[in-house]
């Protein structure tokens, strides 16, 4: 019985096509977002140093590799809860590798010390780098190790609204900046739009996660249930 959870498709027929939609915006968004960050860096203005560049568009390129992974699964059927996890757990760590590398940026600069805001967001970004280390980690337990101990999902539902909560309140923040304190508006600055669309794939991403987590959760019980109910009826040898 558990082979067969393990190598069939989790979802069913109207699962599997929300999960295809929302894999396929995510990977639309994470595009964009390489585009316009691209537009940004290497034409209006130079961010950081050029191996910096190239860290950034690297990371990008691999969200993207790994949201068309996640799309292919899902579009031949095949997502499995280890697939599933495998995105999930892909998608974490590389984003806690990544914040690590933008954090040094931040601490190597005094400019958080006056910038209250800036400050904020140092601390913000840190909270959600260890959340999504912690949700990598659950992931594991959860989707590989296929533990049956309901505070694993319970706690990566948790992580995952936590983030969407944030994420909402940073969109929130970046439109009422982009439109009310700076000279450019929302649509001729590259910079918001880049970040709306970054925090937007990441609510989008955490409600996928708890989607995926739910109808694993589902699946797996009525099984369970099934498996225990046969060893309470067997004969006894």
């Amino acid at each position: 019985m558990t082979k067969i959870i393990e190598r069939d498709s989790v979802p069913e027929k109207k699962s599997a096509n929300l999960m295809i939609a929302i894999y396929a915006v995510i990977l639309l968004a994470k595009i964009l977002e390489m585009v316009n960050s691209y537009v940004i860096t290497y034409v209006k203005s130079d961010l950081f140093q050029t191996f910096s560049n190239f860290v950034d568009m690297a990371y990008k390129i691999l969200i993207i590799a790994i949201f068309s992974y996640g799309v292919i699964q899902a579009l031949r059927k095949i997502l499995s809860p280890q697939r599933m996890g495998g995105v999930i757990i892909a998608h974490d760590i590389t984003c806690f590798l990544y914040d690590i590398w933008i954090m040094h940026f931040y601490w190597s600069s005094d400019n958080y010390q006056t910038n209250s805001l800036l400050l904020k967001t140092v601390i913000y970004t840190e909270i959600i780098l260890i959340l999504m280390g912690v949700r990598a980690a659950l992931s594991f337990i959860y989707f590989f190790r296929k533990s049956d101990k309901k505070v694993f999902p319970v706690l990566i539902i948790a992580i995952s609204m936590f983030i969407c909560i944030n994420n909402l309140g940073s969109i929130i923040t970046t439109i009422k900046y982009a439109v009310y304190e700076s000279s450019m508006g929302l649509i001729s600055n590259p910079l918001a739009l880049t970040s709306l669309i970054k925090l937007a794939a990441g609510i989008l991403f955490s409600v996928l996660v708890i989607y995926q987590v739910i109808i694993l959760y589902t699946k797996q019980k009525p099984v369970t249930d099934i498996m225990v109910g046969q060893e309470e009826t067997s004969p006894v040898k």
